[in-house]
This record gives C-alpha cells, sequence and structure tokens, in this order.
C-alpha cells in the first residue's frame, strides 16, 4: 500500500468506531471517478488514483463524535498530539460551508517524509451523530486533482 495510504490508516486507528461501517452508507459522497476504492472497515474508506501518482482520498465515520467541536477538538488533534507526523503541519485553517449552508472546517497541512514532500487537505464536520473527515493527499511536487478536491467537500448526507 501506499505511503499515503498507511499515513491516513495510521490517522484513524486512534478514531475507529463502528467496525466495518462503510462510511458512505449515510452520504451522498462523491469519490473521484475512475480511482481504485478499498472495501471499508473501521469507518474508513479509501481511494487510490491510478498509476503511479501517490495520490489518495480517505473518508472516515467516527461514530458518536458529532459533539466534538471541530475548530477546537480535532483540528487541534490532527496539527498538534502526535498526528502532525501524519498528515504533516496543519499550515492552513478556515471554516468553509459544503452541502449547501452546512458548516465544516477545511485544513492544509504539508509534510516531508524519507525525502518525499506531500500536502494533505482535510474536511471535517459533523452529521448526526457523526465526525466525517474527508482527507486527499498528494505530492507536493504535483498540481492537485480537481476530482479529489471535490470528492472531499461532498460530505452530504443521503437523502
Amino acid at each position: 500500500m501506499r505511503r499515503f495510504a498507511l499515513c491516513a490508516l495510521a490517522l484513524v486507528v486512534p478514531f475507529a468506531a463502528g467496525c466495518g461501517k462503510n462510511p458512505t452508507d449515510s452520504l451522498d459522497f462523491k469519490a473521484p471517478t475512475g480511482w481504485t476504492s478499498t472495501p471499508s472497515m473501521f469507518g474508513f474508506k479509501l481511494w487510490i488514483k491510478g498509476g503511479k501518482s501517490n495520490e489518495v482520498v480517505v473518508l472516515m465515520d467516527v461514530s458518536g463524535k458529532a459533539d466534538v467541536k471541530l475548530d477546537q477538538d480535532i483540528s487541534k488533534e490532527i496539527g498538534s498530539n502526535g498526528y502532525s507526523g501524519n498528515v504533516g503541519v496543519v499550515e492552513k485553517r478556515s471554516r468553509i460551508k459544503i452541502c449547501g449552508n452546512h458548516d465544516a472546517e477545511y485544513m492544509e497541512a504539508k509534510a516531508s517524509k524519507n525525502g518525499q514532500r506531500s500536502q494533505t487537505q482535510i474536511v471535517l464536520t459533523n452529521w448526526n451523530k457523526d465526525l466525517y473527515i474527508a482527507l486527499y493527499s498528494y505530492p507536493a511536487n504535483v498540481a492537485a486533482d480537481p476530482a479529489g478536491e471535490a470528492a472531499i467537500r461532498s460530505l452530504c448526507l443521503r437523502k
């Protein structure tokens, strides 16, 4: 499995809940067309772009964590409490709207491991009783794929 996938998996393991739960079950999530997906486990699903691109989209459903304050709790955890080595150093953080007028938090992180630099875009939001985290990681020396960027912003409830 690619390095980015392993980093994303390391991020989700501390939050793992709902073994076998597919994070797309409640969402109208739009995975990037043509990317290969992995089976769901622990509320975690991964899509890998073909070729040697080293680009991944990760979706996580953290059951029962909807009461977490996006900008105070999770972003601190991701940015400074041991998870920073997984997605890198969070360099940008902002509040955004997704799915029309739904609140979410957006972050950008940069990392350098084994001489390879990567960038990760992250969107976090709450729906019902769950916290959803979507990440798009790609090498720093390539332009972001619009399909990967759009996917992480499609964390909308299924109607």
